[in-house]
């Protein structure tokens, strides 16, 4: 039989923060770790507020470290480090080679480097490996004339 939320709450215990099957990705609210926005705003010594209005405001998490003396790759490497761990358990595992999570790493640094210096908010965090393409901008006008951009 299928398990339901309701099997997962025993007298005592506190309910599941999400039932089976439904979890949060990474740097989702209840995942248990980090948003990649608190993860910046503690290494620069600001709120989360701040720096979401900052990046709001079209500056850049490359331009908020400038401003604060801290080294971007800080910012990169503290924002990686979840997926590093993942990536590293998956070698343990024997589900990836050493130079696949390499170069996945590698992979995903880069990216998280280009995405911070890029204005405006990143892009929400995905696992290495399971990255849709980028949306950056507002993408076509819908009221365009197809084939004219216009």
């Amino acid at each position: 039989r299928s398990r339901t939320t309701a099997d997962f709450q025993r007298p005592g215990l506190p309910p599941p923060p999400h039932p089976p099957g439904d979890r949060p990705g990474p740097g989702q609210p209840g995942d248990g770790r980090e948003s990649p926005l608190a993860i910046i705003a503690g290494k620069l010594g600001l709120t989360e507020d701040a720096v979401r209005a900052a990046l709001e405001n079209n500056q850049s998490v490359a331009q908020l470290a400038t401003a604060h003396n801290v080294p971007l790759s800080s910012l990169v490497d503290a924002v990686v480090a979840d997926p590093a761990a993942h990536l590293a358990q998956q070698v343990k595992d024997g589900q990836l080679t050493q130079a696949e999570a390499d170069q996945r790493l590698a992979d995903l640094r880069s990216r998280t480097t280009a995405d911070f210096q890029r204005p405006g908010l990143p892009p929400p965090p995905h696992p290495p490996g399971d990255r849709p393409a980028p949306n950056y901008g507002p993408g076509p006008d819908p009221d365009a004339t197809p084939g004219t951009g216009q």
